[in-house]
């Protein structure tokens, strides 16, 4: 029981911790993206962008992991720990499908940046070569030769970046239909929960609205009862008064 309890714990704190470093990555991703073609679009600046998309890759799969060895807890755990066990995971869940779609995103304006930057480099490459190569000396040419070869293993490098990009984007895609198998396997307990949940919750108003009605109607006879007595009052003493005067 108590290893159990440890392991959901463990993993809880590792899926919440990764979760929290996937926002990260995602931020920082979106972030470098903004600067693709510019100045800061340096081979040291690619490398970075390199590392931080295959360490996202990497977590992303381990986290999800991680949320498949939850699943298969909870579907284990006691009836007693059953409900707060399953109400931490679906928010878990839930965090982690909010980031996932935010790395998404990242990933999808980097790909269609760097496209973007590989169409513009091929059209404004061919301009050029056909304007400058009849102008050329014999030097001139070999240089523009060796930059032509630097600029084709740069645009390699981009093609390549894509690809990997589109490939992460399909890795999440299949990340978020495990999740959704997983809540799927779990609908019909975690609706059974929602829908205590809000039972209770009607139940507790209802209650409340007849407490508030009855406390307003025992106010309303007692107050009734207290006129009623003081009209009986008043007409005793008006008897009185007149029995008074009649024997007089």
């Amino acid at each position: 029981m108590d290893s159990g309890r440890n392991d959901f714990e463990r993993l809880v704190r590792v899926i919440a911790a990764s979760t929290q470093k996937l926002s990260q990555n995602a931020t920082q991703l979106k972030k470098m993206v903004g600067q693709l073609g510019t100045q800061h679009d340096t081979a040291d600046f690619r490398k970075k962008l390199q590392q931080i998309q295959e360490s996202g890759h990497n977590l992303s799969i381990e986290t999800s992991s991680k949320m498949k060895e939850l699943q298969k807890l909870v579907l284990k755990t006691d009836k007693a720990d059953e409900r707060q066990k399953k109400l931490q995971k679906d928010r878990l869940m839930n965090d982690l499908s909010q980031v996932l779609k935010q790395l998404q995103e990242a990933q999808t304006m980097a790909s269609r940046k760097v496209k973007e930057i590989i169409r513009t480099s091929q059209n404004s490459e061919s301009i050029e070569n056909e304007a400058r190569t009849s102008l050329l000396s014999p030097e001139e040419r070999l240089q523009m030769q060796m930059e032509h070869k630097a600029d084709v293993a740069l645009l390699r490098e981009r093609e390549e970046a894509v690809q990997k990009l589109e490939e992460d984007m399909v890795l999440l895609n299949d990340i978020f239909r495990d999740l959704g198998t997983m809540v799927h396997e779990q609908g019909g307990a975690v609706d059974s929960i929602e829908a205590n949940v809000v039972s209770v919750h009607m139940q507790v108003t209802e209650g409340t609205q007849q407490l508030t009605r009855a406390a307003a109607l025992k106010n309303s006879v007692r107050k009734k009862k207290v006129i009623i007595f003081a009209i009986v009052i008043i007409i005793l003493v008006i008897i009185a008064i007149i029995l008074i005067v009649q024997l007089r």
